[in-house]
Parts: structure tokens; C-alpha cells; sequence
């Protein structure tokens, strides 16, 4: 739910999920995610992540994308 909200908020290409075994994932009680809305080392990525709208847009999605999933 998050991915697709996430998606459909930015405007970016849909690289999919994957699971994963890191200590943040494992290590919980709770149910969790780790979300990559972007990497530095990319410099048109690093631009979009400068941008406060940008910014404002992932954790739009993030949020939507909860609302959605406890729904």
C-alpha cells in the first residue's frame, strides 16, 4: 500500500519491493518498513531530495499509504 502511494505521489518509476533480513526489519515487535525514497550518489535523485515540495510529496505518500493499508 505504501509503495503504490508512494508511486502515485512522486510521479517515479515503480522499482518494486523486495524483503529483506536487515537488523531494523528483523528486530521489531511491530510491523515495519524501510523506505529508500532516494540515493545521494545520484545527483538527479539528490536534486529532487534538496526540494522541500519533493520531500513533502514522499512523506505524503508515506502517509497515504498507511492510511490506506489500516484501512
Amino acid at each position: 500500500a505504501i509503495q503504490t502511494a508512494l508511486i502515485r505521489e512522486t510521479q517515479t518509476k515503480d522499482k518494486g519491493i523486495a524483503p529483506a533480513t536487515f537488523y531494523v526489519l528483523r528486530n521489531t515487535t511491530m510491523p515495519s518498513i524501510l523506505v529508500e525514497t532516494g540515493f545521494v550518489s545520484n545527483a538527479a535523485e539528490a536534486a529532487k531530495l534538496r526540494s522541500d515540495s519533493y520531500r513533502a510529496r514522499i512523506a505524503q505518500g508515506v502517509f497515504s499509504g498507511i492510511v490506506n493499508y489500516l484501512r
